[in-house]
This record gives C-alpha cells, structure tokens and sequence, in this order.
C-alpha cells in the first residue's frame, strides 16, 4: 500500500532492505578510528604491596614459590638483572605475573636455618608509567631466627670525591677467602648503592666477612678486576648486632704493564715513540755494535708520547725501552727502527723561549723559566746578567741558582732577584749547545714588575693524623696552582681573583705522588680529602684561618 505525502513516497522496509542497512551501518562504524581520552595527570604514584606470601620478616618458611599482591597492574622489567637476592641464588627463577600479583617459583633448594632478602629495586614496574615500588624488599628465614647485621655507608670516587650510584657492595665469608682470594669470588650477600652513593646490607648473620664494591658492568655478581672499579676494606669486618658503618673509595686497578703502539723515525736523528698509556719513568739507550748508550728524549705533554734523540748513522737505530707506569707496570722492549734514506737532520735553529712569556709582568725573578725545544748537552750551569732597574748588573753562575729539570729542556730561575721596575736579562752567545751540537745566540729578555695591586691570599692550617701529604691549591676547573708538602701552616699570596679549592693528597709511602691501590697486595688507594667549601676570593682580600681538617 502507498500512502501519498504531499510529494514524498514513503514504503515499508522489507526484510532484504532491513539486512542491507543494518550492513551498511555496521561498516561505516567499524571504519571510524576509536581513540582513547586524552590529557589528564601523569601516573607518578608507584604500585605498593598490599599482601605476600611469605609475609616480611617471616621465620620457618622453606616454600618454593613467593607471592606479591599490589594494589594496581604490575609487570616485570629485566628481573635478572634489576634484583638482587642474598644469598644468591644458584638456578634462574621462574616468574608469572597476573593481574595484580606476581608469581615467583624458585629451582634452588633453600639452605637451612638462612635469612633471604630479596631486593626488587625496578625489576616490578606499574602498567602504565613503568613506576617501580619504593624500596620493596621480602626478607624471610628458612629457620627460627631472622638475622639482624648491618652494615652501611658511603660510596665515593677516589679522586674526585664524589658519590656513586649503582655500584654492587658485597660481603664474602672470611672462610670463602683461605685459598681462593676473594676477589674471584661472588659476595654472598649484596647491594647497590643509591645515587647519593648511600648503601645497606641488612639481615645479616654474625661472623667474619670481606667488603667489596665493584661496577659490575656485566651483572655477574663478582668483581672483573681487568675492567671494573673496585673498593675493599684491607682488614675483616666481624658483624655482631650492631650497626658498621663504611667509607668505600672506588678506583681503577692497573696490573698491566704499558706498551709501545707506535715508533718512527720523523727526522734523521728524531724518533717519536707512543706508548699505551701514561708512563712515570722512561730509559732509553742506544745499542751499538759494541757498546749501548743513553739517548735523550723529550716526554710529551700527555705523558703517553715522547721525542727521541739518538745518533743515527746507518739506515736502521736500536733501542731498548724501560718503562714503568703510575702502577709500577714496567715493560722493557727492544726497537728497530728504520729511516728513510732521504730522512733530513732537523734544521730548525737553536731557540730559546720564556715563561712567563717576554715583556710581561712578573712579581718575582723565581718564576722565570727557559725552555729549550730539544735537550741541552750537559745541563750546563750558565752565567746570565741581570740588570736590575736598569741602574745595577747582578750576575748568576752558581749551582744553587738554578735547577734543571731531568730532561734538559728546562731551566729554571731559583734565586729572587729583588727589583721595583724592570728586570733585564742577557744570555751570552754559545752558553748552551743541545743534541744537535747547535749553539745559542745572544739573546736579551725583560720582564717588569708586577705590583701586589688586584691580588689576594690564603691562609691558614692544616690538621691531619697522615704523617705525610701534600696540600693543592686548585682553580675552580681543577688544574693545581700551588703545592706544599707536609706544611701544616699555609699562606698562599699573590692569587688573583677567583674561586680556590684546597686538596689534601695522602702520601703514605712518602714517594711525593698519589698512588692507588692493590686488592691483591691488600694495599688500600691513598686517600684524597676535598675541602667543603669554595673560596671565593677578591682583589686586596686575604681569606685568614682557613682549617683543613682531616682524620
């Protein structure tokens, strides 16, 4: 039937047009996007445990599964390596999370009479932000007693002073060390410091017990000397029930001996030799046919690079190298090297340069340094004038006037020639003659007089049960300023404006540099003390009673 409507023609669906739309329907609304609210705060809330099994701190559970109940969604996050558990345990775990809980069975047998601690730190994370519960530990026993030892304390780097995070601290039974040195051995309980470098073992037995700390970069659970940093104490602890408290200073042992990367012969008489890492001290001798002889070398700036001088009149030179490193690694080698048949002598005239550079402001004669380009023969002790003021001469030539350094390059001013306006200073011709057997022209310097206007100092004491020591000034990018060894009083003048830190190096061998340590040798790193505070200085200031203290 058709019902008229004005113009429009309305029928009743049958059942074929009634499947269509429904189909059509449902295709437009299966094609639209459905996207999620958005907005709204950032989850920052961690999941907190609601319930366990075995509950914290319970005593005769020997189950093998544990349970975590958390008051939202969780999931696990690299669970082998972002927990810990002590004692470790010997076989993977199996895990299964659920919900809200979370399923831990476990393949090793428990040890008897044991107090377990398990530290999750970010192997549990929420759902949605990946938040980590605060600090969620289980401890149980598989006996009666929960053992209660602590120890605790700071973790720091040895040169710097500062504190270090995430560095594993372990304890190894003194029992575990008689024929194994603990250093190859897994700690039997473990930790991580946090990142004001604060760490704690809880829950631990009496008894006699090994410290070390170590990076642990490749999540082993023990020390890998070769490439990790280490602290240990160099004596047992013995854990009763009170609390111990530690200082761990961390430091990169150095066993390996250093080794020469690359020799060759720049000029004819010229070789650069590159070693692998810094070196101390250095030997080279030339071996003749007969005979061997000492050859002159110039250390680079970064100690891993030096500048030989040997005679050379074949094609190929022989040298034997010893060298040590800051660890006393030595290595001892035999060179042959080979020049090029159409190698030139180095033609570079004899040269002489200044520190401070020429014409500037000095306050005293003492700071003036020649510097020579290659060794001077003899370290001959010179006879220079000085003009003082122009108006008096005054003549050095004694031994105790000057100092070479040990590589005849350097020759420093010792004596302080007083002055008020300008200080001159001639050097005669032919004084010195270096390797080459090139000779020095005449040459004439001048310095003027800086007055104390604009400058500060520093002062005070230094108190220190260390029977040996050395005491830096260092500007506010590190670099040492001044040194004074074993002075107790100090006063540090003629600074310019700026901001001073004090160091205090220990020295307990008394061999005037800083040492590390040897785990082996049971030698602990010596110590390095970082005054508190910064001192800002000013022009015409003079900061008094100053007091480094150290235990």
């Amino acid at each position: 039937m058709i019902f008229p409507f004005n113009h429009i023609t309305i029928q009743p669906f049958n059942h074929s047009a009634n499947r269509l739309i429904y189909l059509l329907l449902f295709l437009l609304t299966s094609c639209a996007n459905i996207v999620p609210p958005t907005g709204g705060p950032k989850d920052e809330t961690p999941p907190k445990l609601v319930h366990s099994k075995p509950t914290d701190e319970q005593r005769n559970y020997r189950d093998n599964t544990l349970e975590l109940e958390f008051d939202e969604y969780v999931n696990t996050n690299n669970l082998s390596t972002n927990w810990i558990v002590s004692p470790p345990l010997k076989y993977p775990v199996e895990t299964k999370v659920k919900k809200k809980k979370f399923f831990i069975t476990l393949k090793d047998t428990l040890l008897s009479n044991t107090t377990y601690r398990f530290q999750f730190e970010n192997s549990i994370v929420d759902n949605t932000e990946k938040n980590p519960p605060d600090e969620l530990t289980l401890t149980f026993s598989t006996g009666e007693i929960i053992d209660t030892g602590i120890v605790k304390g700071m973790i720091s780097e040895v040169l710097s002073g500062n504190p270090v995070h995430g560095i594993t601290v372990g304890l190894i039974p003194a029992k575990d060390s008689d024929t194994v040195h603990f250093v190859k051995k897994t700690p039997l309980f473990l930790t991580r410091s946090t990142k004001t470098g604060e760490f704690q073992l809880k829950n631990l037995p009496q008894g006699q017990f090994n410290v070390i700390a170590f990076d642990d970069k490749n999540k082993n659970y023990t020390c890998d000397i070769s490439s990790e940093r280490v602290a240990f104490t160099d004596s047992l602890i013995s854990i009763r029930q009170d609390t111990i408290k530690l200082n761990l200073h961390l430091y990169k042992e150095d066993h390996l001996p250093p080794y020469i990367l690359k020799s060759q012969a720049d000029e004819k008489n010229k070789i650069t030799l590159q070693f692998s890492e810094g070196v101390d001290s250095i030997s080279l001798f030339q071996l003749n046919d007969s005979a061997s002889s000492p050859v002159p070398f110039i250390p680079l700036y970064d100690g891993k690079n030096l500048v030989a001088f040997p005679t050379i009149e074949k094609d190929s030179v022989s040298l034997h190298v010893t060298a040590i490193d800051s660890s006393y690694n030595k290595m001892q080698d035999t060179l042959f090297i080979g020049v090029k048949p159409d190698a030139k002598k180095d033609s570079v005239p004899f040269v002489i340069s200044v520190f401070p550079s020429n014409g500037t402001l000095i306050m005293n004669s003492n700071q003036i340094k020649f510097l020579f380009r290659v060794p001077v023969i003899g370290k001959t002790i010179p006879l220079l004038e000085f003009m003082v003021d122009s108006v008096k001469t005054i003549l050095l030539n004694k031994e105790d006037e000057y100092a070479w350094n040990k590589y005849g390059n350097e020759l420093s001013i010792k004596r302080n020639i007083p002055f008020t306006k300008n200080l001159r200073i001639s050097i005669p011709d032919s004084m010195f003659s270096d390797v080459y057997g090139l000779k020095n022209r005449k040459e004439p310097f001048i310095y003027y007089k800086d007055n104390d206007a604009g400058y500060g100092a520093l002062s005070g004491t230094v108190n220190t049960i260390w029977k040996n020591f050395t005491l830096d000034l260092l500007d506010d990018k590190g670099r040492v300023l001044r040194q004074l060894k074993n002075n107790h009083t100090f006063r540090f003048e003629w600074l310019k404006p700026g901001k001073y830190v004090f160091r205090l190096l220990e020295d307990r061998n008394n061999n005037e540099r800083w040492d590390r340590g040897d785990i082996f040798k049971n030698i602990l790193p010596e110590k390095i003390f970082y005054y508190k505070n910064i001192m800002p200085l000013k022009a015409n200031w003079e900061i008094e009673n100053i007091e480094v203290n150290v235990e």
